[in-house]
């Protein structure tokens, strides 16, 4: 009995070319009939040896068996046009196409390591250098599938390794939004990105977090003890269901409007089980948005900026983490430095200290729970664990006017280099409140140099929050440049009053590079649904396998977190700094060949590092992702003047430009301009308000020509603007009452004569009956 189509389909490959070939070895099938031949010596088909027949599988059971042998890497040029989009269709893109030299393995185990971004003593990305690996095609091929068992199968196995030892089939690759031509040997190398636009990149790289293995493996003994289904179900009533609604992380397709932070490690009300979903289901994302936003902060100030005291608070220890792993991963950086210097391999790390203890690292983390403090210190060595944050001024109980205000003069206020304050603002409602975590942050900083990082869930009202305390700050505890100090008195919620705090210098570090009026909090507060456009920034990070075993079996490895985030830097301000401002042009970058190789060009800064880093500071940000089409990239900034811009970089705006556009992401600095420049009309609460401009131009700083023209909707242009409208409404209303009171008045004067004439024709009437009569 021959096997049909269907239960062939069930059948692995072997067994089932096996069974195939079995059924064509009796029975023959032929499109043509054979020509009868009066030649007796002709040979009859039956008695003949039939040809070798090559039995392809068919297409979806081909792109399923590539499926299954290299999951969601594909090696580039084995499948031709057809093929590939019935795979893109089935399975989406892949994550990476192999080449020539690459196996599955490498990838998979590189993924599974907690990389972040590392950085010289600059701040700038030291580039990961690529080794090649030797490939034998035999053995590579030994090892691709099982060995042949027929002739078919052998035939199926040396078409696929054709295909793959020539990969020029497949031309194009789509990566990042971009369509990134393979090299050849002969073509030339792409043009290297622009010194300004690498020293302006944001977030890490690669562009998913993950954990570290030391974290993961320590989290899963401490959940080893915890039955699964009690974990599950504590997880999904506190965080909201299998998607964690209310979880601290907010992720974009979650509740907006929640203030409530579910499991904050500041209260002492947490149970032993409410800890152990915190380091399963929150600790994961604050960890990346942690890190996410360090990598910013040490892109910006670079080796100069020393932290030996940290205080991390709200977080339960994950800014701590964060930080370690990027100051491991630049001494990882030194080491191989070292050892591509010298010629010597680097220190052993078990020999040599971490840079934490050599240097001196001391690390706080504020927990109020018992239980989260037990548990976290098993993730945390070296670190000192506080139930709350000191008082702002300590009472002196033999105080004299004039004396000082501190209890213990011996053994002063810890100060902290670092202050990483997640999630503080937005559960505190009322404004004053508010302001006392502000300035109780505020004076536990280093007046030297000292950043506070703050951090809010990324929903409209955590925006709120950053943007309000953005205003505090500037207004209250940093002076602008030339100003005299001032002293603002602050109240508390009792209504008494403290000393009053001298403003000092200092700055905002990012993400904002103006110290103007936040554009986006221009209308102040609102409730949070009408607010359609705000400021936050998004981060990938890849969720551990217990963190996935909570949450629906059909979740996602990894989510696109998003955050708000605002850093202040004390005691130092950069917009003073007149040794290291410059303002670059980028024809002032030139370029020289390298190995006498006339395509690759790299280009040369005449820029020292600290000039670079402080221009940095002053350069728009992207504050919503580009908008890449075919031709030309449209990028939302928000300008050092305070203003959100739409800008258009075209193709032939230049080439350098133009390919770093199409590389630009959400959240990079933009310093290379753009051809079109646009106000950008924003949703933040004022619908109400009709949205008015007019067109102006902008002289270029390098020519005597124009620059763009541009929408300006300055505040005092808006009022003008309205006092004109409501006057001549007001006119229009006035004209329109004389011109019925002129209308009336007629009407009055046509009436009065109707009635005139209609009085003498009745008395003219009478006058002649009486004449009759007589």
């Amino acid at each position: 009995m021959f096997a049909t189509r269907r239960a062939l389909r069930y059948l692995p490959l072997s067994k089932r070319l096996s069974a195939l070939n079995s059924q064509f070895k009796f029975r023959h099938l032929h499109t043509t009939l054979p020509h009868r031949s009066r030649d007796s010596s002709t040979p009859s088909p039956l008695s003949s040896t039939p040809p070798a027949i090559i039995i392809k599988p068919p297409i979806e059971e081909y792109i399923r068996q590539i499926r299954e042998q290299y999951g969601d890497y594909l090696p580039a040029g084995l499948l031709d046009e057809s093929e590939y989009k019935l795979y893109e269709r089935y399975y989406g893109r892949p994550t990476r196409l192999l080449q020539p030299g690459e196996k599955v393995e490498d990838f998979e185990e590189y993924s599974e390591e907690g990389r972040v971004t590392v950085h010289n003593e600059d701040g700038v990305e030291i580039p990961q250098e690529e080794v090649e690996i030797e490939f034998d095609e035999t053995d590579e091929q030994d090892h691709l599938f099982p060995p042949p068992k027929t002739p078919a199968e052998e035939a199926l196995y040396a078409q696929v390794a054709q295909r793959i030892a020539h990969p020029e089939g497949v031309e194009k690759e789509e990566r990042d939004g971009d369509h990134v031509s393979h090299l050849r040997p002969d073509s030339p190398r792409p043009l290297p990105s622009h010194p300004l636009t690498s020293i302006g990149r944001f977030a890490t790289y690669p562009g998913c977090v993950h954990l570290p293995p030391s974290i993961k493996d320590q989290t899963e003994s401490i959940i080893a003890d915890v039955a699964a289904p009690h974990l599950m179900d504590s997880a999904k009533e506190t965080l909201g269901g299998s998607l964690f609604t209310f979880s601290p992380i907010y992720a974009g397709k979650r509740s907006k409007r929640c203030l409530h932070i579910p499991l904050n490690p500041t209260h002492a009300k947490m149970s032993d089980m409410d800890a152990n979903v915190f380091l399963t289901a929150v600790m994961p994302g604050l960890y990346a948005q942690c890190l996410s936003s360090l990598s910013e902060l040490r892109r910006r100030l670079g080796g100069d900026w020393g932290v030996k005291n940290v205080l991390d608070i709200g977080s339960g220890g994950a800014g701590i983490l964060a930080w370690r792993s990027i100051v491991e991963a630049e001494e990882e950086g030194r080491k191989d430095e070292f050892s591509e210097r010298t010629g010597k391999p680097g220190p052993d790390g078990k020999a040599l200290p971490a840079a934490w203890e050599r240097s001196g690292f001391r690390a706080v983390v504020v927990t109020g729970s018992l239980a989260l403090r037990q548990k976290a210190s098993r993730l945390l060595d070296n670190t000192t664990f506080i139930p709350r944050m000191p008082d702002i001024y300590f009472e002196n109980l033999h105080y004299t006017p004039g004396g000082p205000t501190e209890k213990n003069t011996t053994q002063p206020r810890k100060l902290y280099d670092l202050i990483i304050a997640t999630n503080r603002l937005l559960p505190l409602v009322e404004n004053f409140y508010r302001r006392q975590a502000i300035e109780q942050l505020w004076s536990h900083l280093n007046p030297n140099g000292g950043v506070l990082l703050m951090i809010e869930k990324g929903v409209p009202m955590g925006f709120e929050a950053i943007a309000s305390a953005r205003s505090t700050i500037l207004g209250d505890y940093i002076k602008d440049v030339g100003e005299a100090f001032q002293s603002p008195q602050t109240t508390n919620a009792d209504g008494s009053t403290n000393p009053p705090i001298e403003k000092g210098p200092g700055a905002i570090i990012a993400p904002c590079t103006n110290h103007e009026q936040c554009p986006m909090f221009a209308f102040g507060p609102t409730d949070g649904t009408r607010r359609k456009e705000y400021c936050r920034f998004s981060q990938r990070y890849a969720r551990p396998r217990y963190m996935r075993n909570l949450m629906n079996k059909q979740v996602k490895d990894h989510e696109d977190l998003e955050y708000s985030y605002v850093a202040f830097r004390r005691g130092v301000d950069h917009r003073a700094d007149t040794k290291n401002k410059i303002n670059p042009a980028i024809e002032d970058f030139g370029t020289i060949p390298v190995d006498d190789d006339e395509h690759y060009t790299p280009i040369q800064s005449p820029y020292t590092m600290p000039q670079l880093r402080n221009y940095s500071l002053t350069l728009p940000r992207v504050v919503f992702p580009p908008i890449k089409r075919d031709g030309h990239v449209i990028i939302d900034v928000c300008t050092p003047t305070g203003v959100i811009e739409r800008w258009t970089v075209p193709q032939s705006f230049g080439k350098v430009e133009y390919k770093d556009a199409r590389k630009s992401r959400w959240g990079d600095l933009w310093a290379l301009g753009a051809k079109t420049r646009v106000k950008r009309n924003l949703k933040i609460g004022n619908d109400n308000e009709k949205c008015m401009s007019r067109l102006i131009a902008i002289r270029d700083p390098f020519g005597d020509g124009v620059k763009a023209i541009v929408k300006d909707k300055t505040p005092t242009f808006l009022k003008g603007r309205k006092k004109e409208l409501r006057e001549k409404r007001k006119e229009e209303k006035l004209m329109k009452k004389k011109m019925a009171r002129e209308r009336n008045e007629k009407m009055a004067k046509l009436n009065r004569e109707k009635r005139k004439l209609k009085r003498q024709r009745k008395e003219g009437y009478g006058v002649t009956i009486k004449r009759v009569a007589m």
